[in-house]
């Protein structure tokens, strides 16, 4: 037997060889755009050390090294190695693949019939392919040669006369611990159900195969409506600064440090989808503090397509599939945004270089609504929140998008893991705008509209606190598929503001999580919080905490059960002396829906970025088949800025539809727009 080298654990040290391999190896996945991970290296060593050995015989290997690797990242990561070519797939006609790290020559493999031994074998000829068909249109370059027969050490226990078995049967892996079933009695095989002599039906009596058929049926629970591609982490928030004139929540108090999950997503992409797709993220925040859990859910854009969440199942309607085909559509989109022309700032920041975050940790975070701050005095101030990561901002081109798409849909979940793993912990600073309570009654735009931003020349960034992300779920499905997220979810300190979306949103959240994960999905681990839980809430299904038969389940009582203490814990609110009626927000004196678009587009964008706008949106609306729509979307832009609008008119050849003067060409606001920062 020929070939590379194998280097167990007591010659690895001593080997003068094994320190160039693992450099060969790290150089090569740099080469490839992998980054050099933990996880890739020890798969690597594992199928080094004991060539031929198939994916559980490797995961058990790795797993001296790493004790919480899975089974099953160790099948993705042969997946990718063997993809990009350092690792070579053995699949023989029976049993499980198997790999090996001798790449790049022309051998081929002998298996043994009996053990299933697999022996590398050198090419008699020496060159690929070392067989020609005798006929073919093909170019060949590689032929698959395998030979059969028995093993020294199989030949030594068999007389001369061996007959080679007609059946190979496939060894029996090594077992730690007996299968079960979920009531944890132990099963007596995982490969063949209960039948009616060997070739007779299956028997229904086989509760095992039941129970594991079942669980396999409701092993989905149903995706989020929106943010369904998603991923996340787990990390720590440090408040460093002294805010607490404006909030007496805890964890925004000087020195304190809190637990925390975030969930990054995007919008409306499926699961499935590639999450390199132009659209808004998700920046979902769940801080585990000493007085509740506190959810902030925001997006990487601080503004939003609309103001009213009326509006809001239309919109995602507008920006998924048609009933009909199943089809994304164009024309859809345009349609609803060129009616919608709130929507102009947030789609300015979509077709901009943000809308294409390199990474989800090279992007901001913010808020987006407005919320409320409550001091110990009972002071009452608006507050808007901005995360600047400290990776530094940076998207990619459309191209580099699409190729991403099709080569790696889930490369922002793979990134974000990736840097955890390796120890690389990304970070972002917590700012906060603060407005006076009384400033928002007659400020010169309403401050409670999602689709604009305060500029902070008015209200400048204060500095709060650092969030990082340092561990990585151990499982996805449990921890961040299972992870609910509801604006509803306030601690003393914070409430909520007369931003009618957010309104919205504290019911629509917090009623979808009982649809996708149940009506105690709050007991999940992932979402309990790490205080104690004191109501009268009970029963429903899948609830496992509860109250004790000698504790009341109603309010009030006169058994000492929990009683709310109004003095103590001080809720937001807002003085409002209108007629209950349905209508748009009051008009402030300079609101505009394509104000704060130009300004972004105008005074922001650099020339570079303001190029790569126009050629976005040319793409964009390009793809629109209705003329009317197509023609409304040009003059949307034309509202939003008057030589965007001809730019855009003369690079998709539509015809002069009267001049731009006529435009809705309305001023941009003054002082520092949110998009420098």
């Amino acid at each position: 037997m020929t070939g590379v080298m194998t280097v167990t654990r007591d010659t690895v040290a001593s080997s003068s060889d094994w320190e160039q391999t693992q450099q060969d190896w790290e150089t090569s996945l740099r080469a490839h755009g992998r980054r050099v991970t933990k996880q890739r290296l020890a798969v690597l060593a594992a199928a080094h050390m004991a060539p031929h050995q198939d994916a559980e015989h490797i995961w058990r290997e790795a797993c001296t090294e790493l004790p919480e690797l899975t089974l099953q990242s160790v099948y993705t990561v042969l997946a990718d190695l063997t993809g990009l070519g350092l690792l070579r797939k053995i699949e023989p006609t029976s049993g499980p693949a198997r790999y090996e790290t001798r790449v790049g020559d022309n051998h081929h493999h002998a298996v043994c019939s009996v053990c299933g031994r697999i022996e590398d074998i050198d090419c008699a000829v020496g060159h690929a392919p070392c067989l020609e068909p005798t006929s073919s249109s093909m170019a060949i370059y590689r032929a698959e040669v395998t030979f059969h027969g028995i093993c020294a050490d199989c030949a030594s226990l068999e007389s001369t006369d061996f007959t080679p078995p007609q059946r190979t049967t496939t060894h029996r892996r090594v077992m730690t611990v007996n299968s079960t079933t979920q009531s944890g009695a132990p099963v007596q095989s995982d490969a063949h159900s209960q039948s009616v002599g060997q070739d007779g039906a299956i028997a229904l009596t086989d509760h095992y195969l039941v129970e594991k058929l079942a669980q396999f049926n409701r092993e989905r629970v149903p995706e989020r409506v929106v943010h369904a591609k998603g991923g996340g982490a787990f990390g720590t928030f440090v408040t460093k600064e002294d805010v607490s004139k404006y909030t007496k929540a805890a964890l925004f108090q000087p020195g304190a440090e809190t637990e925390m999950l975030i969930r990054f997503s995007s919008v409306a992409g499926e699961q499935g989808s590639p999450d390199t797709w132009r659209d808004p993220r998700g920046f979902a925040i769940k801080f585990y503090t000493s007085e509740g859990n506190y959810d902030l859910v925001g997006n990487n854009t601080p503004v939003f397509f609309i103001r009213d969440g009326i509006k809001f199942p239309d919109f995602i309607h507008s920006q998924k599939r048609l009933p009909g085909s199943n089809l994304r559509d164009a024309d859809m989109q345009w349609d609803f945004w060129t009616l919608s022309p709130e929507s102009a700032h947030q789609v300015t920041w979509l077709m901009g270089d943000r809308g294409l975050p390199l990474s989800w940790r090279k992007m901001q975070g913010y808020s987006s609504h407005t919320y409320q701050w409550i001091n110990a005095e009972g002071e009452r101030f608006w507050v808007k929140y901005h995360f600047h990561t400290n990776q530094g901002v940076e998207g990619m081109s459309n191209e580099q998008a699409a190729e991403l798409a099709g080569s790696d849909g889930d490369h922002h979940i793979r990134d974000l893991y990736e840097s955890i793993d390796t120890g690389d912990f990304p970070s972002w600073e917590l700012h906060v705008q603060v407005m006076p309570y009384e400033d928002a009654k007659d400020y010169r735009f309403n401050p409670f509209d999602l689709t604009k931003v305060w500029p902070k020349a008015d209200y400048p960034l204060i500095h709060v606190g650092t969030m990082t992300l340092n561990k990585n779920p151990e499982n996805y499905f449990a921890q961040i598929e299972q992870a609910t997220f509801a604006p509803s979810n306030f601690v003393p300190g914070i409430a909520a503001s007369p931003d009618k979306m957010l309104q919205a949103r504290i019911f629509s959240y917090a009623d979808a999580h009982r649809y996708r994960v149940g009506t105690n999905h709050a007991q999940i681990p992932v979402n309990a919080p790490k205080n104690e839980v004191h109501n009268y809430s009970q029963n429903g299904a899948g609830r496992y905490t509860f109250n004790s038969a000698a504790t009341p389940n109603y309010a009030p009582n006169s058994k000492n059960g929990a009683a709310a203490d109004e003095t103590q814990f001080q809720a937001g609110g807002w003085e409002n002396d209108g007629a209950l009626t349905i209508a748009a927000a009051r008009l402030h004196s300079e609101d505009s829906d394509f104000g704060q678009a130009g300004t972004l587009y105008r005074e922001v964008y650099d020339d570079g970025a303001k190029a790569r706008f126009l050629e976005t949106i040319t793409g964009a609306v390009g793809g629109v088949q209705d003329a009317d729509i197509k023609e409304r979307a040009i003059q949307y832009w034309t509202n939003v800025d008057s030589d965007l609008g001809a730019k855009l008119r003369a690079n998709l050849g539509a015809g002069d539809k009267g001049s731009a003067d006529g435009a809705v060409q309305q001023g941009g606001l003054t002082g520092e727009h949110d998009g420098a920062q």
